[in-house]
């Protein structure tokens, strides 16, 4: 996959957007080169009368050399992609520079040089299937259906774990399975990192690997069964469904200290926010769209009780930020004192926290969210519009868009081919 964005434009009142690029091109086919979209801005501009890339002179890249043997083919449109993955550890880095000279309509021709970040990844994601296991393990997909449905129909706050479980596991090393390693002698792994400690759905996992690994011994990934229970806890509770695309393999490390630097805090700012989601090749819209998770699961008081009653210059104790029923509600549930740190609030108390459901974001608007990260989506004008217009449409939409940025989600820097194992017990390499 290759992943292209607009670095600067060198033409003082220019504009250009690069909005497209061939997604799934094998590098090593030197027959092909990719195609690039790119919309500008500028005064009386006609066609487009040579185009040329090439690597800036620090650079010596091999793998991309099909790319700058011939000048590139451009396309003007505006009905392409509407984001681009940003830097990232899908990605790798290598500075181009784009020289577009133009025909203009009253004037000499202009030149016009954008700087370029052309990333390229493996294009692991396109190995994804799902089919993947329709003669190697034909019943697994449905013996993880199975146990995750009981589990969630026995408990509910159960589908929000294994959801907070999958995310977790793809923000830290890609989908890989990491999550569910166990720490071992001279390594602590990532589910003993403070962000993790409260993970739940450990279990359901190891329940499911065990299902499957009676009739399909070494064949399905753990990774595969944590995207699989995320999409099917979700359904159990009447939320959205989605296709997901098998054949990830199980990476062989896991570390705490990957956990800590990659997972984004609830106290993060927009910008903080849109960064990490960037970093893993998500958009805004991915990010404001995945937040909507927060419509169900649970919390300790520990998280609510410093904006409820040790704010900072506070009179009242209370963030004034919060809605002040809000706050009233919360100290109901979570008295000032060291006995509740542990007890448990619903994120979204309006249903119990236990249904899947647009309120989240009516909760944002209202400023009953109980995070600043949740506060923080409605800080920017873009984050706002977008809020609103998930809460002024119809749930079926939130609902299709979550979907979507799952399936995005699910595929952050995944192993296939050859690459990690399948482990025989999620909780340990082989």
């Amino acid at each position: 996959m290759l992943c292209l964005w607009v670095e600067e434009v060198h033409e003082t009142g220019a504009e250009a957007e690069v909005r497209y690029i061939d997604e799934y091109i094998d590098l090593r086919d030197e027959r092909r080169s990719p195609r690039l979209g790119i919309t500008w801005r500028l005064p009386d501009v006609g066609d487009i009368r040579h185009v040329r890339i090439h690597p800036s002179p620090e650079e010596q890249p091999v793998t991309l050399a099909n790319i700058h043997k011939q000048p590139v083919l451009v396309e003007a449109t505006t009905e392409l992609l509407d984001k681009i993955p940003k830097p990232g550890a899908i990605c790798n880095q290598i500075n181009f520079r784009l020289d577009l000279v133009f025909r203009m309509k009253m004037a000499p021709s202009i030149y016009l040089s954008i700087g370029l970040a052309i990333l390229y990844a493996a294009t692991a994601d396109a190995q994804l299937s799902q089919s993947f296991y329709a003669k190697s393990c034909p019943g697994g997909v449905q013996a993880v259906a199975n146990v995750v449905s009981a589990a969630v129909r026995s408990d509910r706050r159960n589908a929000a774990g294994l959801l907070r479980l999958h995310f977790h596991d793809c923000f830290v090393n890609g989908c890989d399975g990491s999550v569910l390693l166990s720490s071992t002698p001279g390594n602590k792994a990532e589910k003993d990192a403070p962000p993790n400690l409260s993970l739940q759905g450990f279990g359901i996992i190891d329940q499911a690997k065990a299902a499957i690994e009676r009739t399909c011994p070494g064949v399905f990934s753990c990774s595969d069964i944590l995207a699989l229970a995320a999409r099917d806890a979700i359904a159990t509770i009447g939320g959205p469904s989605w296709s997901v695309p098998l054949g990830r393999r199980d990476g062989t490390i896991s570390r705490a200290s990957a956990a800590s630097s990659n997972l984004p805090g609830d106290g993060f700012s927009f910008r903080q926010l849109l960064q990490n989601f960037n970093s893993k090749g998500l958009s805004q819209s991915d990010l404001i769209v995945l937040s909507g998770a927060h419509t169900i699961g649970l919390t300790h008081c520990s998280k609510v009780t410093p904006r409820i009653y040790n704010f900072p210059r506070s009179a009242s104790g209370a963030d004034p930020y919060l809605n002040t029923t809000y706050v009233r509600e919360k100290r109901g549930v979570c008295p000032n004192s060291a006995s509740s740190a542990n007890k448990f609030v619903a994120l979204d108390s309006s249903k119990g926290g236990q249904t899947f459901d647009i309120n989240y974001f009516t909760n944002v608007l209202d400023h009953k969210a109980i995070f600043k990260s949740d506060d923080a989506l409605i800080s920017t004008s873009s984050g706002l519009k977008q809020v609103l217009d998930l809460v002024r449409s119809p749930s079926s939409k939130f609902f299709s868009q979550f979907g979507l940025a799952m399936q995005k989600m699910g595929r952050i820097q995944v192993l296939t081919g050859s690459q990690g194992e399948i482990r025989k017990v999620c909780s340990k390499k082989n």
